[in-house]
């Protein structure tokens, strides 16, 4: 039994035994199947989408969101464990969820369930290999922005991603295992694109990002702040970036990614000043760049996941802007 498996099973379990609505009329999950669950209250019988995910963050929340805006009614989250700040935030938001502990929102009325702070037994026998590690992580971005590079020569994937040969090795041999890259004919492809691409995202400001942080500064003024960059070192990510794709956002944040041996050049000559509380964030570029591109911002995929992290209503937005026009091929994948 997969993981996924796994965590509905559980979900379910302790749906159905935390549940109860007064003699006659005990909560009962009739059916699953293929993407969908039947709850049954009493004569009612209630029909729902399934999204499982292994873990909730805001980024997740986001994802789940900005995706499924028009249907949240009809659909459910299934997440191994739904902390109280999450299930709250969830509630305000009016994501339906279950988690393996027993905790729930569901708000289809007359059907109306909300249980939170119960805590998880110990993992619960639930695993998952793991690819999304920091230089999993690179190597996955790599693909996502250029799906040829999966049936590149390991060697040419490491340069891309910066890692090392062994690591590529290792991710490729797990992604196969998972489910996301398949050999056909003596070629690699890649496979189950939308999940890949999602998992990515969502994780990606826990577990990449924060070690790409090279410092926040103030000092730049916003009308000079294209001339003062150097193309060829250093790109625009976040809010800068999607105002520079859509035209519809004004950057409070400006977030840049920079080849990490020129961050004392840039902030000399920007006349950048260390502050904790800035707004300006620099952050380490971890892919490789052709010598020749001078692209100003940073690739969409990137953005997107920028974007995601904020977790503030006018970046959601814009965030679904960059998904429409550059990113909704890995959900028609």
């Amino acid at each position: 039994m997969n993981m996924n498996k796994k965590i509905l099973k559980l979900a379910v379990k302790e749906l159905e035994k935390n549940i109860w609505l007064g003699k006659n009329k005990q909560t009962q999950v009739i059916n699953i199947d293929d993407g969908f669950i039947n709850i049954k209250v009493g004569n009612n019988k209630f029909n729902f989408k399934l999204e499982i995910k292994n873990n909730i963050n805001d980024t997740v929340i986001n994802y789940f969101k900005t995706q499924n805006l028009n249907e949240l009614n009809k659909k459910i989250l299934i997440a191994k464990y739904v902390n109280p700040v999450k299930a709250e935030q969830l509630k305000n938001k009016n994501i339906q969820f279950m988690d393996t502990a027993g905790n729930a929102y569901i708000n289809k009325l007359p059907l109306y369930i909300y249980i939170k702070g119960n805590r998880p037994e110990k993992e619960q026998g639930i695993k998952n290999k793991n690819v999304f590690t920091k230089k999993g992580m690179r190597v996955i971005f790599t693909f996502l922005c250029d799906e040829e590079l999966v049936n590149a020569p390991y060697r040419d994937i490491a340069e891309n991603a910066d890692v090392a040969l062994g690591t590529v090795t290792y991710i490729m041999k797990n992604l196969i295992k998972m489910g996301y890259v398949v050999n056909i004919k003596n070629k690699r492809r890649l496979i189950n694109k939308e999940e890949l691409f999602e998992r990515w995202v969502t994780r990606y400001p826990e577990i990449l990002k924060p070690g790409l942080l090279l410092g926040r500064f103030t000092g730049i003024d916003e009308r000079k702040e294209l001339e003062k960059l150097e193309l060829k070192n250093a790109q625009w990510g976040g809010e800068p970036a999607a105002a520079r794709k859509t035209g519809y956002l004004k950057p409070e944040i400006l977030t840049i990614y920079i080849n990490k041996n020129k961050l004392d050049d840039i902030v000399l000559k920007n006349r950048l000043k260390k502050d904790p509380e800035g707004n300006i964030e620099i952050y380490e570029r971890f892919w490789k760049v052709p010598q020749n591109e001078k692209k100003e911002t940073v690739p969409p995929l990137l953005i997107y996941a920028d974007l995601l992290a904020e977790d503030d209503e006018r970046t959601i937005e814009t965030a679904n802007i960059i998904y429409e026009k550059y990113l909704r091929h890995f959900k028609e994948a």
